[in-house]
């Protein structure tokens, strides 16, 4: 209950009650758990690591920022630091008996100096890289784009769904449902979940040099001690390009790591490239006078920003868009004189039905049955689409289906831990990034690219591990639900940004250093009652 909301008042209230234990036990509580941590910090030879991780098992870790930007007179002193965390699949190691809990025990006292000092990077911007280094040759040719289906032409899966979405609007039953419910219906492989290993914020902005080398070198050193020979960090792009800098200045010290651009990030930034280039349609007229959304939010949505509605926005959109067009594609096939699959209408009901009331293994069978179909149809669809694209407004609209459904590609590879469709995803999207002057995202997206085309020579096993789906984060039992690790990293960072986390105690030092030392363990423990309680976050 302390750890949802900090409230003093409301412990007092609820101990008074004979509801819960005295403010007084709490605080004891933890700073018995910040002194374990210290111990632990010790017997590990001045290093941290999260002891639910297992040893010889592939870990990844993530930073970020995390920022308080409480309200002060002069607008300064608030709170910046950099949160870490590790991501490990299968089950946690068994963890050692928790200290007892010692009544006495209320303050801190001292932290071990190494615990906060940061690790001098000896970087000056004076004597930065003059070129991009790599550990083996780049080849040209990986960034070619392959001979393909027009990029407005969906997945064989997503035009299943929207022709069963048509067929359900059709005989108006609501029995499909939306994209990703639809996904998780058809879905019957649900990989190991992952294990997340918490580790004390440095109390550093994380934009600076000296952080994001002590970063490297923290995580290196776990990596190290849990028996692992490369170290995988994923960072967005603002810490990515130092990162990579370092790399290059330090390359003897930095074998074996592999830096990753997160997937969270590059979508965030992808949804402000389709609402900057749809921004004067009539796409927000459409929203706002739908009914769908308020003008506010559709400035919101276009700007980037607000996740969940942006990407159900565009969904809408998309479907809407594939209604009419494929309305229009039925009638040029009857002037065409062309015939569809004679089954087609026949697996699409099969498919509705299945959903209406058959079993997981009929779905699965209709929807196969389906995508089969569906081949024969797709070049029929991509002529019909090259030969209208003559029209400026035909165009311009298929475009908007061309940059949503590369946007689904890159959802669909996360939650589905598809790493080739990961690559090739973000390669659709980097031409978009330099149009829209997203420069940082087009110089850096490229290095990335560069860098993942050797991982097979530089870093196999971690190669191997990505492409086994080992590239993303799971943190429920579901399907097709799997995370970026930087967006799994955004739900650590949420704890401390709410009322229990460090709202209210970033102006006092003591509680300040305190809380970046617990609230991890904290956190697992109150997510642990949330499990047993039956009263899980729906994050």
């Amino acid at each position: 209950m302390h750890h949802a909301t900090r409230s003093k008042s409301l412990i007092q209230l609820l101990h008074a009650s004979g509801h819960t234990i005295s403010y007084d036990k709490v605080r004891t509580i933890e700073t018995t758990v910040a002194k374990q941590q210290c111990e632990q910090f010790e017997s590990n030879g001045k290093l941290f690591v999260p002891d639910n991780l297992v040893k010889s098992r592939f870990v990844q870790f993530a930073a970020d920022n995390i920022d308080i930007a409480e309200e002060t007179v002069d607008g300064k002193g608030t709170f910046h630091a950099t949160q870490m965390a590790a991501f490990q699949r299968g089950p946690p190691a068994k963890l050692e008996q928790p200290r007892p809990i010692d009544g006495s025990d209320r303050t801190l006292g001292g932290l071990p100096h190494e615990l906060n000092a940061l690790d001098k990077s000896h970087y000056s911007t004076n004597k930065r890289a003059k070129r991009a280094v790599f550990a083996e040759e780049i080849l040209t040719d990986y960034f070619k784009q392959s001979p393909c289906m027009p990029k407005s032409i969906p997945l064989d899966i997503d035009l299943a769904w929207i022709l069963n979405r048509l067929y359900c609007h059709e005989i108006e039953e609501k029995v499909v449902p939306s994209w990703t419910a639809f996904n998780q219906k058809i879905t019957s492989v649900s990989p190991v979940q992952s294990v997340t290993g918490y580790m004390p914020i440095i109390p550093s902005p994380a934009t600076e040099y000296d952080t994001i080398w002590t970063v490297i070198q923290r995580c290196q050193r776990v990596s190290e001690h849990l028996g692992q020979e490369n170290t995988v960090i994923t960072v967005d792009e603002g810490l990515y390009c130092k990162a990579r800098e370092l790399v290059w200045c330090h390359s003897d010290q930095c074998k074996g790591l592999v830096l990753r651009l997160g997937g969270f990030h590059i979508m965030m930034n992808f949804l402000k490239v389709i609402g900057k280039h749809f921004e004067e349609s009539g796409l927000s007229d459409v929203l706002v006078e739908s009914g769908v959304y308020g003008a506010s939010v559709v400035s919101t949505i276009l700007n980037g920003k607000g996740w969940n509605r942006a990407i159900r926005c565009h969904k809408l959109a998309y479907e809407a868009l594939w209604r009419v067009l494929w309305h229009l594609f039925v009638q040029w096939m009857n002037d065409s004189n062309r015939k569809f699959p004679e089954t087609g209408d026949e697996l699409t009901d099969a498919v509705v039905q299945a959903f209406a009331g058959g079993t997981q293994d009929s779905l699965l069978a209709a929807v196969s049955a389906q995508r089969d179909c569906i081949q024969d149809m797709k070049k029929d669809l991509s002529e019909y689409i090259e030969e209208k694209s003559v029209f400026p407004t035909f165009r311009y609209w298929t475009q908007y289906i061309e940059l949503v459904q590369m946007l689904l590609n890159f959802i669909r590879a996360e939650r589905e831990g598809n790493w080739q469709l990961h690559m090739s995803s973000f390669k659709q999207m980097l031409p978009w990034f330099a149009v829209y002057d997203h420069v940082n995202y087009t110089r850096w997206g490229l290095v990335y690219l560069a860098d993942m085309s050797i991982l097979p020579q530089t870093a196999a096993r971690v190669f191997d591990e990505f492409e086994n789906g080992n590239f993303v984060v799971k943190k429920t039992s579901k399907t097709f639900n799997q995370l970026s690790v930087d967006q799994a990293l955004e739900h650590v960072n949420k704890q401390g940004k709410v009322a229990g986390g460090l709202i209210g105690i970033t102006r006092s030092e003591s509680a300040r250093e305190k809380w970046c030392l617990t609230y991890n363990d904290m956190a697992r423990l109150s997510e642990s009652t949330r499990h047993m309680l039956g009263c899980e976050s729906k994050e």
